[in-house]
């Protein structure tokens, strides 16, 4: 096979999975949305799931494309470092990944506080949680205090 026929069968198996998981990823959410989940369930599903998707960002630091590009430069060069580089990505990973779920644990009470539908009157919960969020985490905004100098809104006698 040549290497232009090589790329053609590459490009079009990439268009196939990318067709193929559209059409499920509509499928699911025609699923989801009339026959599993109510909308202010929906909404908190993918409310979560986004913050889950920012965590794991944090939690992994990039360090799986990191060690694929290593692991790609030291299979041709040294071969004997491939393990070592898969072992201590592995770990570090983990043990991100372990600090960052037991971070988010330990701070599960204060979400709850935070996401109490009870104070809120949105028909939303995932609208109730990021107004109580931001509620919460925002600056106390102080009065402005008048200037002494230059112009005066009171008129002198």
């Amino acid at each position: 096979m040549a290497f232009a026929d090589r790329i053609a069968h590459g490009v079009k198996a990439s268009f196939a999975a990318r067709l193929v998981k559209i059409g499920t990823n509509a499928l699911l959410l025609v699923l989801l949305t009339r026959y599993l989940f109510t909308t202010d369930q929906y909404g908190l599903l993918y409310t979560v799931i986004s913050v889950v998707g920012v965590a794991s960002m944090f939690a992994t630091l990039g360090l799986p494309s990191s060690a694929a590009r290593y692991v790609a430069e030291y299979s041709e060069s040294d071969p004997s470092q491939v393990p070592r580089i898969l072992k201590v990505s592995v770990l570090f990973v983990l043990g991100f990944g372990l600090l960052s779920s037991s971070s988010a644990s330990a701070s599960g009470g204060r979400w709850r506080a935070i996401c109490s539908a009870s104070s809120c009157r949105s028909p939303s919960a995932a609208t109730c949680c990021t107004r109580g969020f931001i509620r919460r985490f925002r600056r106390p905004t102080r009065p402005r205090r008048a200037s002494s100098g230059g112009f005066s809104n009171t008129a002198s006698p």
